[in-house]
């Protein structure tokens, strides 16, 4: 075995030229003949247990490398072509893009949706409060406040068939009253109808509902029927003007609405009723009493009244499907009255009062010309 010795330090003449050429020359056609000193023995074959290292190369690869087993690591540049797997995935995949084509069937959630739906209408098993339409009342209703009243009160059209009541006043009660009246003139039979669509009041006292009275004056005689926030329902009179009031109480009624209806018959008898919410039942309620004092003279009103039983407050009532008939009389009705009625009119040439629809037609002042 030839032993090559490539030191530099050798002095220069020791090997000629012609002796290194011929020498490398010999060297290169029998290299496989020669090992490196102290080199360790090299095999063609791979080695049986990989390299516990990878090896490093301080120069690029010209073709990429495969391996058969996945990296725990996500590549640092992303495919541009999605991978395909013939295994499906444990997780749905989330896409940031929508579909292009919609799904022909709806997609089925076990889970509630956190936004109601506005497409479809809302259903509810609870009513609500009051009817979404009123029944118009024909006729224009008047107002004022009785008695003194310490803040004034004030009724109008909230809407179509809808008023608003307010009202201040220490009480109706006792020799005279104090309260706000909203009120039509009108005499002989009737049947007067309304519903108590809210009361608001803080005083457990304070009154709102029907009231027929003989005149305006604050100690005039009276028949009322009235919702209070803490006392149920309350019919009161006055049998006669400047008297003491009375009444009677029904404390178990705490409906916030109500529909009243008072009656009053071709021999001056009063009668009160109530109905609750969704009730097709009229209950009687209080004294059915004879008030000559209010229906011996020519006409009396009917109307609304509120009062808050509080002169620095004001109670507030709606009240809705206001509705008064009445059998038309000559004898009781005036020709303004029966203008006043829902159910009468006169006729142009004697001014004598007829349910409507029943004028003969020699009233009309149009023939006689």
């Amino acid at each position: 075995i030839a032993v090559l010795n490539f030191d530099g330090s050798l002095p220069d003449g020791t090997v000629s030229v012609g002796t290194v050429d011929a020498l490398s020359l010999a060297s290169a056609a029998t290299a496989s003949d020669f090992a490196v000193q102290d080199a360790l023995p090299q095999s063609e074959a791979p080695s049986e247990q990989p390299s516990m290292q990878p090896s490093v190369s301080s120069e690029p690869s010209y073709a990429p490398s495969y391996s058969a087993m996945p990296s725990s690591l996500p590549s640092e540049a992303p495919s541009l072509e999605p991978s395909q797997t013939t295994m499906p995935s444990d997780e749905p995949s989330i896409s940031i893009l929508p579909s292009e084509s919609p799904s022909i069937m709806p997609s089925i959630s076990t889970y509630p949706t956190p936004y109601p739906s506005t497409n479809a209408p809302s259903l509810s098993t609870f009513p609500t409060p009051h009817p979404t339409a009123w029944t118009p009342f024909e006729h224009e209703f008047l107002s004022m406040d009785i008695g003194s009243v310490g803040i004034a009160g004030t009724s109008f059209e909230k809407e179509e068939g809808l008023y608003l009541v307010e009202g201040s006043g220490d009480d109706i009660w006792g020799n005279a009253d104090q309260f706000h009246y909203m009120y039509l003139a009108t005499s002989g039979q009737l049947t007067f109808t309304a519903t108590i669509e809210s009361f608001e009041a803080s005083y457990h006292w304070a009154k709102g509902g029907i009231m027929i009275r003989s005149s305006l004056s604050a100690a005039a005689s009276h028949y009322s029927l009235f919702l209070t926030p803490g006392n149920g329902l309350t019919q009161q009179r006055r049998d006669t003007n400047g008297v003491s009031s009375t009444s009677i109480e029904t404390n178990y009624y705490y409906y916030p609405s109500v529909t009243f209806r008072v009656v009053v018959d071709e021999n001056n008898i009063f009668r009160a009723f109530y109905k609750s919410p969704g009730s097709t039942y009229w209950t009687g309620v209080g004294a059915v009493k004879s008030m000559i004092s209010i229906t011996s003279g020519s006409g009396f009103f009917v109307g609304i009244a509120v009062s808050a039983h509080d002169r620095t407050a004001v109670g507030v009532l709606h009240v809705g499907n206001v509705n008064l008939t009445r059998t038309c009389s000559s004898e009781t009705i005036t020709a303004a009255q029966c203008d006043q009625s829902s159910n009468c009119e006169a006729g142009e040439l004697t001014g004598t009062c007829y349910n409507k629809g029943e004028v003969p037609s020699w009233e009309s002042l149009e023939s006689v010309s």
